[in-house]
């Protein structure tokens, strides 16, 4: 009888545990749905319009640089920053003079547009922005001493050029995936670890 009764008693633990085991597969479950539903990939734009006043897109003998302040947004986790722009020239000048765009400070990408209107879209190197006070700068070269109204100038579309930022969704904890893609990231991935 005292066998039985023990036998009966280890019984009941077990049981306990499948039993808290369904449940909390059952939990697990409905949150890994809850978070695939609120997955997938998220947008959000900027135009230059939203970044600069109107005067301030005109690339001229006077002012010799346009720069678009921008920050990355909060609502999203960005993975990807991509750069469109619209330009066309307001002058005749512009023919021989490349046209450069530089990000924060990394080396400036030149674009070849011989004095035509132009479209471009570039992708952004997540390793070359910061969360908060990045700039994109366009230049052309102009003479030192002898330049004037008509050399190169370009006008930047307010609505037509503007900046694209993808990423997952921000409404959840951080977890370890996030943290992993951070320490992936080339500005902080340490050089050596000890331990």
């Amino acid at each position: 009888m005292g066998h039985n009764l023990t036998h009966k008693l280890r019984l009941f633990p077990l049981w306990a545990i499948i039993i808290r085991l369904f449940a909390l597969f059952g939990l697990l479950l409905g949150l890994n749905y809850s978070a695939m539903a609120q997955s997938g990939t998220r947008y959000h734009k900027a135009t230059f319009s939203e970044l600069v006043a109107p005067e301030d897109l005109n690339l001229n003998w006077t002012q010799k640089e346009v720069v678009i302040p921008f920050d990355l947004p909060n609502r999203i986790w960005v993975d990807r920053v991509e750069l469109l722009v619209s330009a066309r020239p307001i002058s005749d000048g512009g023919y021989n003079r490349n046209l450069k765009i530089q990000i924060n400070d990394s080396e400036p990408i030149n674009i070849d547009a011989f004095g035509q209107r132009f479209d471009a879209r570039l992708n952004i190197a997540m390793e070359n922005i910061f969360p908060n006070g990045n700039k994109i700068k366009f230049t052309t070269a102009y003479p030192n001493s002898c330049a004037g109204p008509d050399d190169a100038a370009w006008h930047f579309s307010d609505t037509g050029s503007m900046l694209v930022f993808s990423g997952n969704h921000r409404n959840h904890d951080t977890d370890f995936s996030d943290i992993q893609n951070i320490w992936n990231k080339r500005r902080t991935t340490p050089l050596n670890v000890g331990i």
